[in-house]
């Protein structure tokens, strides 16, 4: 027998996030993530690398915040917004969002906070996830 292995590549996969209309956006970053939960996600979500964690950043009420994203996120929640009594997202969470065509706008109701979204494949992979923090005062 032969088995032959590619490695896996989320980038080709078209996994990657971007501002839908960067020149319009006020009140928020998107740069990649180095905070505290990295590691936490990238072993949560195995063959996910630290190049496709991307970090949106609400600094005051976002204007344009609109993102390009490969998706549904996975389970259509934010990551840590599971009930597992009721099988599906809790009702009130601080995070979530709204799919507008092939953009994405989070809405995020309170601050000091993080959780993200995971993107997968059609094989179950992760392809790219987003933190998302709001620091507004």
């Amino acid at each position: 027998y032969l088995a032959i292995l590619f490695p896996y590549n989320p980038e080709a996969a078209g996994a990657y996030i971007s501002f839908a209309y960067p020149d319009d956006v006020q009140n928020a970053t998107l740069e990649m993530y180095t905070g505290d939960m990295l590691q936490s996600i990238l072993s949560e979500q195995y063959g996910l690398t630290a190049d496709v964690v991307y970090h949106l950043k609400y600094t005051g009420e976002p204007d344009m915040p609109f993102l390009n994203v490969p998706g549904e996120p996975y389970t259509g929640a934010a990551w840590n917004n599971y009930d597992s009594k009721t099988g599906g997202p809790f009702a009130d969470y601080w995070l979530t969002y709204e799919m507008l065509g092939n953009s994405m706008n989070v809405l995020m109701t309170e601050t000091g906070k993080e959780d993200y979204f995971v993107w997968k494949d059609a094989s179950d992979m992760p392809i790219c996830a987003l933190v998302c923090t709001a620091e507004i005062e």
